[in-house]
């Protein structure tokens, strides 16, 4: 069931504006007021099965002179504003989170009102929303660094994957980084660090190359004897086997290589795109022109399928 936006606001008086409840506002028994004077009709029942806080808050006899509303109703006053509660208080009904579009703005303010207020399932839903790819790709070292702050591993671990899609050069400054230590950007610098050398020796060592040989990718062009003199090729050489290719797959794997030691996460469009100067080569050859362009676009998959597998493996330490 979709849950409806509490920020359809109704009109109390001059100086507040009324949100209903997302689920029988006609029920409503207490009001929580934001800092910036928005009125948030809910249930009490509701807001302590979330919080042991919000349970201990209510059964607190609130003093004859404490305002209420002109419904009779106790209002409540947070010092979160009406941006904050507006999600906060959603999240706490059993219903569908719709994601604001801005979302990733307001995350540092969500997640410090769900640890205040002790909403354990307001932050596991907020940590839910941080791992999905899509959020964690829109800024990813802000989500990691916010991820890490509240103690949210997994969503920490997303947000240093999504990170392997930049180029060290491109990383910038975020105000969200004085929230956690040195020693846990230390580690994404790291493991940062660390893909990128697993990622090229996929294209570069002769050990994994030799290994590749097995998948079609690769090995429909191993050379087995000279083509010509206009057809040169490189030979390889494992602790364990050599074995020879034709010097412009050599040339488009250490194409490949200088990418990956910069980006890691290199999409297949860039495989695809070295391929053109490749292919151009390889018509020259009588023998190496049989090979179709299908060919060497399975090449760039089995790469890009074994770096993605190779960078899988690399753990990041996780700094809390």
């Amino acid at each position: 069931m979709s849950q409806p936006d509490m920020q359809a606001p109704e009109t109390d008086n001059a100086a507040h504006r009324v949100v209903p409840a997302p689920l029988r506002p006609d029920s409503a028994d207490v009001i929580i007021r934001s800092c910036d004077k928005v009125d948030y009709l809910v249930h009490k029942a509701v807001l302590s099965m979330a919080s042991t806080v919000f349970e201990d808050m209510f059964s607190i006899p609130q003093p004859e002179d404490s305002p209420k509303s002109a419904k009779g109703l106790p209002i409540i006053d947070f010092s979160e504003d009406s941006r904050t509660l507006d999600i906060i208080l959603r999240l706490c009904y059993p219903l569908d989170f719709m994601s604001p579009i801005n979302i990733i703005d307001r995350l540092q303010s969500l997640l410090q009102a769900a640890q205040k207020y002790v909403l354990c399932d307001v932050m596991q839903r907020l940590a839910n929303q941080m791992q999905l790819r899509t959020t964690a790709a829109q800024a990813p070292l802000r989500i990691y660094a916010l991820a890490n702050s509240f103690g949210l591993e997994e969503a920490t671990r997303t947000a240093a994957k999504q990170m392997l899609h930049l180029k060290p050069a491109d990383i910038k400054f975020v105000p969200e980084l004085r929230l956690i230590s040195a020693a846990a950007y230390h580690r994404l610098l790291e493991y940062h660090e660390e893909c990128r050398r697993i990622a090229s020796e996929v294209v570069t060592d002769a050990k994994v190359l030799d290994s590749l040989r097995s998948s079609a990718g690769l090995n429909r062009f191993v050379v087995k004897e000279l083509h010509g003199p206009g057809c040169q090729s490189v030979l390889v050489k494992s602790s364990t086997n050599e074995f020879r290719m034709p010097a412009y797959i050599h040339r488009y794997l250490g194409a490949i290589a200088r990418e990956l030691e910069a980006t890691p996460a290199v999409p297949i469009p860039l495989y695809r795109r070295h391929l053109n100067a490749t292919h151009r080569e390889a018509v020259k050859c009588q023998i190496c022109r049989q090979y179709k362009w299908s060919d060497f676009l399975d090449l760039a998959i089995v790469l890009s399928q074994q770096v993605e597998r190779s960078i899988s493996q690399v753990r990041l330490i996780y700094e809390p």
